[in-house]
């Protein structure tokens, strides 16, 4: 009886091809930038990444996610440098096995190579913590929205910043206008 291994190739290329397309930014992305970009990409977007988020700390968290980090950096598709220096501690790179191991994931990325790039050109400069705050929002929006609510950019607001109390209003409310401009959240309008 022959044994069939499940290998996710398709989120190991993502992984990959992510870091690869960010590696010359000013912000080469870490641990939380990944997290976030994949949670647009999945669900913003609509990608079937196959990833369970759940809300965190920072924001949209997906522990298998984590741990393919980990694994795609030991199957050398990234490489995961731990940096005193960075603000986020780490820089994801491509990897040396980058080529080989991408190569399986193709058609995944040929198929959905639009959405990856939208969210790429939409928010690849952000910094760790500006994707935390509009995964967040996008996190409110979809909640409400999977309850067929369609909530006013105020009660947004408001409910980000009870999980967020860290982002004033104003940045808040800046960070809506900017996810909505985007097509990436749509608010009714308040009464």
């Amino acid at each position: 009886m022959a044994t069939t291994l499940n290998i996710p190739w398709h989120k190991y290329s993502l992984i990959g091809y992510l870091a690869k397309c960010l590696q010359n930014t000013p912000r080469p992305p870490g641990k939380t930038v990944m997290q976030k970009l994949i949670y647009l990409i999945q669900e913003a977007k609509g990608v079937p990444c196959g990833y369970d988020y759940r809300f965190y700390n920072y924001g949209p968290y997906a522990s298998e996610l984590s741990r393919d980090l980990e694994y795609t950096d030991f199957l050398g598709v990234i490489s995961l440098e731990n940096r005193d220096d960075m603000p986020t501690g780490y820089v994801i790179r491509p990897g040396m096995k980058y080529d080989e191991v991408c190569q399986h994931g193709q058609s995944f990325l040929d198929k959905y190579a639009n959405e990856v790039k939208g969210v790429i050109s939409d928010f690849g400069m952000y910094s760790a913590k500006d994707l935390e705050l509009r995964a967040t929002i996008y996190y409110c929006y979809r909640f409400a929205t999977d309850k067929e609510q369609l909530l006013s950019k105020e009660e947004i607001i408001s409910q980000v910043q009870k999980l967020k109390p860290r982002f004033s209003s104003g940045v808040v409310s800046a960070a809506v206008e900017e996810l909505h401009k985007k097509d990436y959240i749509d608010f009714r309008l308040s009464a």
